[in-house]
């Protein structure tokens, strides 16, 4: 390993070191929701952001490289992201709650995790920014594109995205949410395979969690009939979205 290379991986993981003590550093109180939201976008940069992008530079890519990745997408498929998205919210739901009867049923004491709560349009539109696009943008580049591609020197392409997959999951601390968060990161990879872009999946996580923000801040309940629905809906736009011959020259001859 050379110099430069060893420089690359040091500051991956002193940025990675960075983002995960920070806020044992900077939270001495309690800070406003909107403080806090700006501290967690910080915390994504530097705990998935950066590291991500140095170790795309240590796996060789340039710049146009990575523009190239990030592409560009036809609105169909723009949209039905957003529908799934969206669907997978609800669909997510119900896996949770399943897993969570589940667990419990063999004895397990299990507390619910934290939500975020925006009281407000204005602590809404701030986490949208910051827990929705910008965790999207730092952990789709981290679990989508830089962890798969190191993973992949050594590992074929389908064991890469079911490690990386599997950390995207324990990365988030809760273990109730692990299916939901297996089944979103694989659908992501699969997304980013059939597309060869960055940009559905990071639409695709934004929504998700714009989607969660939304119906936190109304303090929804959904029944069981309609995650149930949802669940359906999120299945046939998944298709929609990974079926192999459609294009945009399909589309205007049928």
């Amino acid at each position: 390993m050379n110099r430069r290379s060893v420089l690359l991986l040091g500051g991956a993981l002193l940025s990675a070191a960075a983002g995960w003590f920070l806020p044992h550093w900077l939270l001495v109180s309690q800070p406003s929701f909107v403080i806090a939201c700006l501290l967690a976008a910080v915390q994504e940069a530097l705990l998935f952001g950066l590291p991500a992008l140095m170790l795309l530079r240590l796996r060789g890519f340039t710049a146009a490289q990575l523009k190239e990745r990030l592409g560009r997408a036809d609105p169909y498929y723009l949209g039905l992201t957003m529908v799934s998205a969206v669907s997978y919210t609800l669909a997510g739901s119900l896996i949770g709650a399943l897993f969570y009867i589940l667990l419990t049923s063999l004895g397990l004491k299990l507390s619910l995790p934290d939500v975020i709560m925006p009281a407000n349009l204005t602590e809404l539109a701030v986490a949208a920014l910051t827990i929705g696009g910008v965790t999207a943008v730092c952990e789709e580049m981290m679990f989508r594109l830089a962890l798969p591609e190191l993973l992949g020197a050594r590992l074929n392409r389908r064991a890469a995205a079911l490690i990386s997959s599997l950390l995207f999951a324990l990365m988030h601390f809760n273990l109730i949410g692990i299916p939901t968060l297996i089944i979103f990161a694989l659908f992501a990879h699969r997304l980013m395979a059939r597309h060869g872009s960055l940009l559905l999946p990071i639409l695709f996580h934004a929504m998700y969690n714009f989607s969660i923000l939304v119906m936190n801040h109304k303090e929804a309940a959904p029944g069981f009939g309609m995650m149930l629905l949802c669940a359906g809906l999120f299945v046939l736009s998944a298709r929609l979205l990974l079926k192999e011959e459609n294009n945009a020259a399909d589309r205007t001859r049928q």
